[in-house]
């Protein structure tokens, strides 16, 4: 069974509260997160936050050049991930991804794209899309397996 849920946020203050209200609801336990949307939608924004909800303490930050941050929260380890500068499958599976994926951790995956076939099947999306007047709307696919 698989749902969607969608979310609209007006501004920082209301993606401060949605983050409280996400965690509170989808982070209980360590998962995957996939995250979609284009260049400058809120990703790593939504996962700094989502970091400080985990009880995150250090300074968070983007990964796009490190391409793997490692943190550690009140609830255990957390990987931020950025995909977007690597090319093949290859390339990702030389970081050992797959390890992390199963280590009871949560992955917080920005470009997921070229991982998508290995990820868990619980793994939750969100699709952030941005509009012109720099809402976003944010799109949850929760799939509950049988």
């Amino acid at each position: 069974m698989t749902t969607v849920t969608t979310t609209h946020v007006k501004d920082l203050r209301e993606l401060e509260s949605f983050a409280k209200e996400f965690a509170s609801k989808y982070l209980l336990n360590p998962r995957t997160l996939v995250f979609y949307g284009e260049v400058g939608a809120g990703k790593t924004t939504f996962i700094k936050l989502l970091c400080t909800e985990l009880g995150v303490t250090e300074a968070t930050s983007s990964p796009s050049f490190s391409i793997i941050n490692e943190y550690l929260s009140k609830r255990g380890k957390v990987f931020h991930i950025d995909l977007y500068r690597l090319n093949t499958e290859e390339d990702v599976w030389n970081l050992g991804l797959e390890e992390l994926f199963f280590d009871n951790s949560y992955c917080l995956i920005e470009w997921p794209e070229l991982v998508e076939a290995y990820l868990p099947d619980d793994t939750l999306e969100i699709y952030i899309e941005v509009n012109e007047k720099k809402e976003r709307f944010f799109k949850i696919i929760v799939k509950k397996l049988a």
